[in-house]
Order: structure tokens, then C-alpha cells, then sequence
């Protein structure tokens, strides 16, 4: 019976599905060994069970680079990352910058880990400045884990490794939360250090923290000494045409190269920054000259040792030549020197800022000249020499604190060289060679414009009651602006209706465009002779592309239906119009276009501006662009509003620019605002009619007179055609092509009313349109044209698409190492 009470009982629970396993740290070890050097090698293996909530692709690690130390400093600790494998092979891992530290992030993007098991992770980098090296002891005080690990840890334990020869002393630690004091360890020192281990498992925001002792001084000379410059001595001789020749004599414990940055000094003429002349001349270490290395930019000189140097105190002379550097005055000339003492190292596996001890500067007057101390900052200490003035600075220094010395003389002492001045060409000839591109592409301008832009001579104007044969809306529109926008296509559809090919029905703001066969309706007798019924070649291709497949609506659905008759429309008109009535000549134009952005670029390139202009250029057109693709969407509203809207942006557009480009002064805006006035201007007056087109124009004008006259000028017309609605709707998509609907709608006001209905109703419209249109005449036009071509804009471009966005610490107390983890 019990057997069969077995059985089951194993059959029920065979059914029971396991419980999900938490993700946790099975194990944390970690191995430091100390160097005889003071730094440490850390391998850190951490197993971790997996099940894709938190750790999905892989884990990180954070190491803190700021420690709090003696007296309440922080110092920065340095951590170089050797090596990262999983389950024993290479792992991908990229190394990011947090708060106070860094982080190891392990694992690929673009891979996931199988969840339900246990991943090994081993770490291995290197470090240094962790050791506390006090007089009567040394010793190791380190975090292992770390308080910022989101995960309970089952066994944590680490191993310290001292140096051959090294026993430790003492070892012992502390377990818990940041700031807590535990017992929860066992530890025992070893003959090559000691070990540590937690003898309980820890709950999330638990650390191990170790603390080995052994006897002092007996590390390498370095591991109690940091790299520093012990001494930086200047010494700056006047000389009597104003230049300055400068001596620096840096004492540095330091290893491998290093690195001095000078700054370079400008000077502000013409609304123009100049650089003042810097010139290394030599570069010795430890008395015997070598090779350098001399990086420039508008800002600085960094001026490096090509040779590496051996660990040591060395003494490393930096001599060079500037100018321009002294005050100059009516009433008194002096020199005001800013101690700046900016040096760097790069050694062979560390680098960085050097801290200075103390400093000082003797300054050397040509002879004959007494000067006076100006002010001196606090810690600044002046005698008298012989031949000048001695500064010492004091206490301690480091890179932050830049004091300005200060000496005053009377004027008139140097030699006439000292003050003369540089000519704008000498001190800036790229902006010299960039003015002369822009009068260059300005100068090619007039030439090409005298050659092949002048417009031949108009003839005499006179009245026309009737549009050029065989030319469309369209096509007159595209002619007389000499090139095509939505108006040409908004006149042409229009043209096309009131031939009776299309019928347009607006409903609920939609305009639906239906293929239509009936014939315009006719003119009275007294009026011009009828238009062509048939179709021209542009009419016919825009109705065909349009509605040859049957009703579109103007809507975003449609765009590529809409945008194909666009096209055609266009090509067909520019067929018929291009070349054979006027030249665009833009063969003519891109030279000065090129001319004048050579010069654009030079002046950048000159002012130190170029990259930091470009970065702001892309914003600024970016901004400026939206802001003319709005303007371009709003034509349904009146044109205060439409630059209401717009204008932000195109403001906006050139705050981005002068923002990016304000440290160069006021040069590069003036450029671009010249380069684009230039080219602009002349791209339209570049352009020219031949002399056909000038004949076609000359007959649109006075056509272009008739439609817009006012009813008192009407008067003294001979003969005008009899005003009837008939002869409104058959000219209206001229009168909008060539800018006068307004004009035109308004002579027919009354006679519109009086072939409306009964008042309270909707108002007249033209035999090819029916909709909501509020009022009559001038109402109808301006709303119609303006809703129309709004419509057709808005459906001949693709659909805009959205996008999405997305979004991503450890902090350790106690010793050094430590931080924290989690998974991603």
C-alpha cells in the first residue's frame, strides 16, 4: 500500500509544473594582485542564472572612478579593461561613461541568452591610486562586490595576491549595506596574501569589503608617488621690437611623453579674431635637445616629446617666440601674463592632467626700461632682479589657478617695430582671398547678365480681350514667372474644366475631380470669338493622368496619382514654352554660384569657423526648410497668417546659426547672407524671354491689363466684351494664372448677383463646379483658387511617417573597487 501511495504521489508531482528560478549571482570571486608598481590586477568571475527579466543580452559592471580620501579629498581612480569572456570564450563588451565612474556593459545588441540556465562571466582589468600607503603600514581596503548590485549573491569571496616577498600582517572586513559594519566572513592570511569569504548569502544592496595590511616601503619607489610637476619655472624676456621670448623649465616626475598646452591668444580688429604668433623654437629633456611633436588649433598649441621617457623625475625646457602680446598705450605700456600651466603625460598604460607643487616666473625688461608692479592676485609674491621682476607663486598649485602678472612702463621705450601694426591683408588673407571670390562672382554676374539675361525690348502694350491662341492658363503662367509652382496646376485644372472636359464638386472641405464631355457654354455675340475646344497638349495630359481612370478625390490617399498628372503637366508645358520662349541660363549661373561658395568657404576656413558654422548650418536649414514647407501648405489662409506660421521657423533657422557661429563674429553671417542674396537675385534675373516669349508676353500683358482694369477704366476701353457670368467663368483661370482673380471677380460682382438666386441661398458658381462657396464674384474666386490649390498641394506629396524613440550606476563607499551590476 505504501508503494502505491509512493507512486502516486511521485505521478502528481512529475505533473506540477517547476517554479521560475530568480535571477541571482550564484557565485562572485574575485583575484587581486598587487603590483610591486602600486597597481592592481583584478579578475573578477562572476556565474549568473539567467531567466531574460533583467539580464537579456548580457550584464554590466560599474567601477567608481572618485574616491573620498585623507582630509576629505577625492581622488580619480584609473581602471584599464583587459579582457571580458563568457563560459570561458570572448565576449563583446563596449566601455561607457556614468556618474563617478564607468560602466562595462557585456554582451551583443543584437543577440539574446537562452534563459533557464548559468552564465560565467570573467573580467580582468587594471587599476591604480587604490592602495593606502600611510607611514606604519600599508594596505589593501576593497570593495568586492560592490552596494549597487540589483541581485541577491549566493557566495562572494576574493583572493589578494601580494607581491613576491610580501607577507601580509592582517586581514579582516566588513559585510552589509553601505555604511554597515558585518561580521558575515571568514578570512585568513596566506602565504602569498589572504582571502576573504562571505559565510552567508546576501540580499540585493550587500557587499564584501577586505582589508589586508603588510609591513610599509616595501613596494617600488613609485607606488608612493604620483606623477606631478614639482616645479614649473617661466621665464619671459621683452625684447625690444615686442616680441616675447619664453622659457619654460618643468621639472615633472612622470613617465612616457609629455605635454604642454600653450594658448594662443587673439586679438579683435576689423569685427575679425587673429591669432597671435606662436613659434617653438626648441625642446629639451634633462639638458639635451630632442625632437617634438606641435599640434595647433585656433585655441592652443599642444607641444609634445616625441621620445618616451623611463620613469623619474625629469626637467624638460620648452623655449618659444610670441608676439603681440604687450599693452601698448598713449599713457603708459606694460605686459600682463596669465601663469598658465596646463600640462599633460601619456604614459604606457596612464595619462592625463599633471598637478603643479610650485611655480614661478622672471620677466626681463630690455635695458633701460624700470617698470611697475600692476595688481597681483592673492598668493603672488614680487621682487625686484636687476634687469626686471621675480614671481612666486605659492602655496601648492594646480592647473585651475592661471594668475595674471602685471607690469607697467613708460610708453615710447621700444623700438618703432614694436608698434606697427599689421594691414588687414597681412593679418587676414584667406578674408582677403574670399572678398575677392565675392566680387569675382558678383563682377561675372553683370557680365553674364549683360550677355544673356537682359530681356529683349517690350513692344507697345495694348488692350487684349481675349489670351494668346493655343496657350493655356497653364502654360501663360509658367511663361510670364519662368518657372512652375501649384498655381500653374491649380489654373490648368481649371482651364481643363472650363472647356467642359472635368467637373470639380467640393463637399465637407473635399474636392472630387470628375472626367466630364460637355461643351462650354457658348459666349454672347457681342463678346471675343470662342476659345479652342480641343484641349492643348498640356491640358490633355493633365486631364488624362488625372481622371482618364476615372473621379479622383484631392486627398493623401491619391498623391501618386495626383503628383503623375503633375508631372505631366509640367513636362508637356515645358515643351511647349521652354527654350522656344525663354532661357533659364543656368549654365550661365553656376559658375557664379560655384565662385561665390568658394568664397564662402575661404571665409569660414579663414575665421576658424568652418566646422563649428557647418554644425550650425544643418540645424538652421533644417528649421529654415520646415519653415518654407509650411508656408508652401498654408495657401487656404490669408498670407498674415501664412507668415505667422512660417516665420518662427525661418527665425528660428537663423538664431540656430548665429548661436553657432557668434565666436566668430560677425563675418560668416554677413557671407551667407550675401552669397545667398547674390545667387537668389541673380537666378531670377539670369533668366530671360526670347524674342517670341517676348511677343507672347507682350499680348498677356495686355491681356493681363483687361482682366484687372477697374470699372472706371473700363469705361475708356474700345469695345470690351459684354460682361456676363459666362464670360467671368470662361476667363477665370486666366485671371488666376496671372495674379488678377481678384481683379477680375470684382467687375463682375453685380452681374454674378443678378444671375444668382433668390438672396439667402447659396450665390452663383460656374457651370463646372458645384460645392459650399460663400458669397458671389470676388468671394467666390478668392476662396475657390485658394482652396483648390491648397488641396492639390497638399495630395501631390507623399504622407509624412513618425518615428519612435528610446530610452537607458553604481556608486561604492567604504575602500576602493566595489560599484555595482545588473543585466540588460
Amino acid at each position: 500500500m505504501s508503494r502505491l501511495l509512493l507512486a502516486l504521489l511521485a505521478l502528481v508531482l512529475a505533473f506540477v509544473p517547476a517554479s521560475r528560478a530568480e535571477e541571482r549571482i550564484l557565485s562572485f570571486d574575485s583575484r587581486i594582485e598587487v603590483e610591486k608598481n602600486g597597481e592592481l590586477r583584478v579578475t573578477e568571475t562572476i556565474e549568473v542564472w539567467v531567466e531574460g527579466d533583467r539580464i537579456k543580452r548580457g550584464i554590466y559592471r560599474d567601477l567608481p572612478t572618485d574616491r573620498k580620501g585623507k582630509d576629505g579629498l577625492r581622488s580619480a581612480k584609473r581602471f584599464k579593461v583587459v579582457s571580458v569572456k563568457r563560459d570561458g570564450k570572448r565576449e563583446d563588451y563596449r566601455r561607457e561613461w556614468i556618474e563617478n565612474g564607468i560602466r562595462i556593459r557585456i554582451g551583443n545588441a543584437e543577440k539574446k541568452l537562452r534563459t533557464g540556465r548559468a552564465y560565467t562571466y570573467e573580467i580582468l582589468y587594471l587599476t591604480d591610486r587604490q592602495l593606502y600607503l600611510e607611514e606604519g603600514r600599508d594596505a589593501l581596503y576593497w570593495n568586492v562586490n560592490g552596494t549597487e548590485w540589483g541581485f541577491p549573491a549566493d557566495k562572494v569571496s576574493a583572493a589578494v595576491i601580494l607581491p613576491p616577498g610580501i607577507k601580509g600582517t592582517k586581514v579582516w572586513g566588513y559585510t552589509g549595506k553601505l555604511g554597515e559594519t558585518g561580521k558575515d566572513y571568514r578570512a585568513e592570511l596566506t602565504g602569498t596574501g589572504g582571502t576573504i569569504e562571505a559565510t552567508r548569502p546576501f540580499r540585493p544592496g550587500e557587499n564584501l569589503s577586505l582589508v589586508l595590511e603588510w609591513p610599509p616601503g616595501l613596494l617600488d619607489e613609485r607606488a608612493y608617488e604620483d606623477e606631478r610637476v614639482l616645479s614649473f619655472d617661466t621665464s619671459i624676456k621683452v625684447e625690444k621690437n615686442g616680441d616675447l621670448l619664453v622659457t619654460e623649465r618643468i621639472e615633472a616626475r612622470v613617465e612616457g611623453e609629455l605635454l604642454r598646452t600653450l594658448p594662443r591668444q587673439t586679438d579683435v580688429r576689423w569685427g575679425l579674431k587673429s591669432a597671435r604668433p606662436l613659434q617653438v623654437e626648441r625642446v629639451a629633456v634633462n639638458g639635451k635637445e630632442v625632437d617634438f611633436a606641435a599640434r595647433s588649433s585656433t585655441k592652443s598649441m599642444t607641444v609634445s616629446t616625441v621620445d618616451s621617457m623611463e620613469w623619474g623625475i625629469h626637467t624638460v625646457e620648452i623655449t618659444y617666440r610670441t608676439g603681440r602680446q604687450l599693452i601698448l598705450g598713449k599713457d603708459r605700456e606694460g605686459l600682463e601674463w596669465e601663469l598658465d600651466h596646463e600640462v599633460g603625460w601619456e604614459g604606457f598604460r596612464w595619462g592625463g592632467q599633471l598637478p603643479v607643487s610650485k611655480a614661478s616666473a622672471v620677466v626681463e625688461l630690455p635695458a633701460g626700461i624700470e617698470a611697475s608692479l600692476g595688481k597681483r592676485a592673492p598668493g603672488i609674491e614680487a621682487e625686484p632682479t636687476p634687469s626686471g621682476v621675480k614671481f612666486l607663486v605659492s602655496p601648492v598649485m594646480n592647473r585651475r589657478f592661471s594668475p595674471t602678472l602685471s607690469l607697467h612702463w613708460p610708453p615710447g621705450l621700444l623700438a618703432p617695430a614694436a608698434y606697427e601694426e599689421e594691414s588687414f591683408a597681412e593679418a587676414h588673407p584667406g578674408v582677403v582671398v574670399s572678398l575677392a571670390l565675392f566680387a569675382a562672382a558678383l563682377l561675372y554676374y553683370l557680365l553674364a547678365w549683360v550677355m544673356v539675361g537682359k530681356d529683349p525690348e517690350k513692344g507697345v502694350i495694348i488692350p487684349r480681350f481675349e489670351p494668346p491662341p493655343g496657350y493655356s492658363p497653364g502654360a501663360l503662367r509658367y511663361l510670364r514667372r519662368m518657372k512652375y509652382d501649384q498655381t500653374c496646376m491649380t489654373a490648368g485644372l481649371l482651364g481643363v474644366a472650363a472647356k467642359g472636359k472635368v467637373s470639380i464638386e467640393e463637399q465637407g472641405g473635399a474636392y472630387t475631380v470628375r472626367p466630364g464631355n460637355g461643351k462650354p457654354p457658348p459666349l454672347p455675340s457681342a463678346g471675343p470669338p470662342p476659345l479652342a475646344f480641343a484641349l492643348t497638349p498640356d491640358e490633355r495630359a493633365l486631364r488624362n493622368q488625372l481622371v482618364g481612370s476615372g473621379k479622383v478625390t484631392l486627398e493623401k490617399s491619391n498623391w501618386v496619382r495626383i503628383k503623375k498628372a503633375r508631372t505631366a503637366h509640367q513636362r508637356k508645358i515645358s515643351l511647349k514654352v521652354g527654350k522656344t520662349h525663354f532661357l533659364r541660363n543656368l549654365r550661365w549661373w553656376i559658375p557664379g554660384l560655384v565662385l561665390s561658395l568658394l568664397g564662402i568657404f575661404c571665409l569660414f576656413a579663414a575665421v576658424g569657423a568652418l566646422w563649428v558654422t557647418i554644425m550650425g548650418l544643418l540645424p538652421g536649414a533644417f528649421f529654415g526648410l520646415l519653415g518654407l514647407r509650411l508656408w508652401a501648405r498654408t495657401r487656404s489662409i490669408s498670407t498674415l497668417w501664412r507668415v505667422l506660421v512660417s516665420a518662427p521657423f525661418g527665425v528660428l533657422a537663423g538664431i540656430v546659426f548665429l548661436v553657432c557661429s557668434w565666436g566668430a563674429g560677425p563675418w560668416p553671417a554677413m557671407g551667407m547672407l550675401y552669397v545667398g542674396t547674390l545667387n537668389l537675385v541673380f537666378l531670377h534675373l539670369i533668366k530671360a524671354p526670347t524674342a517670341l516669349g517676348r511677343t507672347v508676353l507682350d499680348h498677356v500683358d495686355g491681356f493681363a491689363h483687361y482682366l484687372s482694369v477697374a470699372e472706371e477704366e473700363r469705361l475708356n476701353l474700345e469695345n470690351p466684351p459684354e460682361k456676363t457670368p459666362e464670360l467671368f467663368e470662361r476667363f477665370l483661370p486666366y485671371a488666376l494664372a496671372l495674379g488678377c482673380e481678384q481683379q477680375w471677380a470684382e467687375k463682375f460682382d453685380s452681374v454674378l448677383r443678378a444671375a444668382g438666386q433668390s438672396p439667402g441661398r447659396s450665390g452663383w458658381s460656374p457651370s463646372y463646379y458645384s460645392g459650399s462657396v460663400s458669397g458671389l464674384g470676388s468671394s467666390f474666386a478668392a476662396s475657390m483658387s485658394s482652396s483648390l490649390s491648397s488641396s492639390l498641394a497638399s495630395s501631390s506629396s507623399a504622407p509624412s511617417s513618425g518615428g519612435g524613440s528610446s530610452g537607458g550606476g553604481g556608486f561604492s563607499g567604504g575602500g576602493g573597487g566595489g560599484g555595482g551590476g545588473g543585466g540588460w
